[in-house]
């Protein structure tokens, strides 16, 4: 392992920048001329673990923050399966599609769980910072989104 010594790049940003769009346009080019549809998967073992571990956290936070949590914590969950997925499509770039099935590397899942601990950590903290009693935050909220939206619409998502 050694280390890169970046003020010895010479070349100007904005040429590197344009290398990488390269890259990236010859990436999406690449599977937009796929002839089947790209599916990306977890391996067996991935979904099992990512199924455990964000019951076990929606269950910790929920007990710790109540029902409000809930909808973060799964939003965190199909963020955390899209940041592998991208991962997982970025290495196309060096390893080639055999087929149109992505199956994540065990690197790519395990940095995706990596990067969501963290926002885990972010969400816990605002939730902790917010009043104890919603009830005032969310009534004026809902007053706001009416006046925008109208009442019909606001009661309809409410009740979703």
């Amino acid at each position: 392992l050694e280390w890169l010594d970046v003020s010895l790049i010479k070349e100007p940003l904005d040429r590197q920048f344009e290398t990488f769009g390269k890259e990236f346009d010859t990436l999406n080019q690449y599977l937009k001329s796929s002839p089947l549809p790209i599916r990306f998967d977890f391996t067996a073992a991935q979904f099992k673990d990512f199924n455990a571990k964000f019951k076990q956290i929606q269950n910790e936070y929920l007990y710790v923050f109540g029902s409000d949590i809930v909808s973060s914590i799964r939003r965190l969950g199909i963020v955390t399966f899209r940041i592998a997925m991208t991962l997982s499509a970025l290495r196309i770039l060096e390893n080639g599609l055999a087929t149109n099935v992505i199956t994540c590397t065990d690197t790519d899942y395990t940095t995706a769980m990596t990067m969501i601990n963290v926002l885990l950590k972010h969400t816990a903290k605002v939730f902790q910072m917010m009043p104890e009693n919603n009830t005032e935050v969310m009534n004026g909220l809902s007053r706001k989104f009416s006046l925008i939206f109208g009442m019909k619409m606001v009661i309809q998502v409410i009740k979703a």
